[in-house]
């Protein structure tokens, strides 16, 4: 099996639980690049979302096989997937709590129910079907359309007991309506979400036995020295000036007057206290301040 790509798996989940589109909001802006790192018709390259030969370190590594789709598996893209399905199931196709859509240019932000339809453009219309009556039909079911009839038994015994317990609840305020039938629906799709078998193509055999933890590979020998670079990207704009400051003993050096007040009187408001500044050592007379 292999990992399934984000963004299939969004579509998966739109088309499986009968999204449905209201008339009113037409102008959407999707999230996902900044979500979960994949968008329709915007690679970042040739190569796609991802590198052909891209390998996890790890068991895939050591097997000498590759997994494209985990160069995607960071911890903000992991959290970023999962909280926008959550807020589909909630609050429907809206930004609400993280979710991945921007409706006519409106945030909803956490605001909740009191602006919910304002910011809602569709949400997730499944029902089961008409003729399903027990509880063990109902997620052989979604079992079907979510996870291809690859649920594991432990998987299945919890969603069976999380529907149950959720249809006996009679207050809950999170999300747009507090029918008892609806909430035991969306507590179930979201521990779909979950499972090992939503994000991958094969199957989730459990066994008896403990995992084996590989202890960590350390070299027989302390390096002599390590130097590293450090490489920070800044989306928009980074103030130089205030990078690097005058600090300390700029008088010797700098016939005009000290280097600091210089700064200061450049700057004005957006030059930093000496208190907020952290000190470097330097060789003496090699820069403007010592």
């Amino acid at each position: 099996g292999q990992l399934r790509e984000p963004l299939i798996k969004l579509i998966h989940v739109l088309r499986a639980m009968e999204y449905k589109h209201t008339t009113q909001h037409t102008e959407l802006d999707l999230r996902t690049e900044d979500e979960f790192g994949q968008m329709s018709y915007r690679a970042p390259n040739v190569f796609s979302f991802f590198l052909p030969d891209y390998q996890p370190t790890g068991s895939v590594e050591k097997a000498k096989l590759v997994s494209p789709e985990s160069q995607l598996l960071t911890a903000p893209y992991i959290v970023g997937f999962i909280n926008g399905l959550i807020s589909l199931v909630n609050w429907g196709f809206s930004d609400c709590y993280d979710g991945f859509f921007l409706v006519n240019g409106n945030s909803c932000g956490n605001s909740g129910l009191a602006n919910y339809d304002k910011y809602m453009a569709g949400n997730l219309t499944y029902r089961p079907t008409s003729t399903l009556t027990s509880t063990e039909d109902i997620i052989e079911e979604m079992d079907l359309l979510l996870t291809g009839g690859r649920l594991n038994e432990k998987g299945y015994d919890i969603m069976i007991s999380t529907y149950d317990n959720k249809l006996e609840e009679t207050v809950d305020d999170d999300g747009p309506t507090s029918n008892p039938l609806f909430k035991a629906l969306q507590a179930v799709q979201k521990l779909f979400f979950m499972t090992p078998e939503f994000h991958s193509t094969n199957g989730n055999k459990l066994t008896d036995e403990e995992r084996v933890v590989t202890p960590n590979e350390t070299a027989s020998t302390a390096p002599e020295s390590y130097k590293a670079v450090v490489y920070l990207y800044f989306v928009g704009a980074i103030d130089s000036y205030n990078v690097l400051v005058p600090y300390s003993d700029c008088n010797e050096t700098n016939s005009v007057g000290d280097l600091y007040d210089q700064y200061v009187e450049v700057r004005t408001d957006a030059a930093l206290d000496k208190d907020d500044l952290l000190s470097i050592q330097v060789p003496n007379n090699t820069q403007p301040c010592n």
